[in-house]
């Protein structure tokens, strides 16, 4: 299957690396992923931690992508360090 993203929610793509796992990502950071497991799937953060069990795709999609908005995560364009400060003389 494709690692490249495949569909968006917002800044978020997902990609399909192999049958049953769902890799989300925004940008080129990796924000979590879902893996399809006996009657559901299960989603998790970006540090393989569990968020949660779900009966549908849908919702373990969407519990990762709550999770990155209630966690502070940015995109990489806007993760970009300050502008040093001008030294003075």
């Amino acid at each position: 299957m494709s690692e490249t993203p495949s569909r968006f929610d917002g800044e978020v793509g997902w990609s399909t690396p192999e049958p049953g796992m769902y890799v989300a990502t925004i940008g080129s950071v990796t924000i979590g992923y879902v893996i399809d497991v006996p009657r559901g799937f299960v989603a998790f953060d970006a540090d393989a931690r569990p968020i949660v069990r779900c009966q549908t795709l849908r919702a373990a999609k969407m519990t990762v992508q709550a999770q990155v908005r209630t966690s502070g995560v940015r995109p990489p364009e806007d993760d970009r360090l300050p502008a040093p400060a001008p030294a003075d003389r």
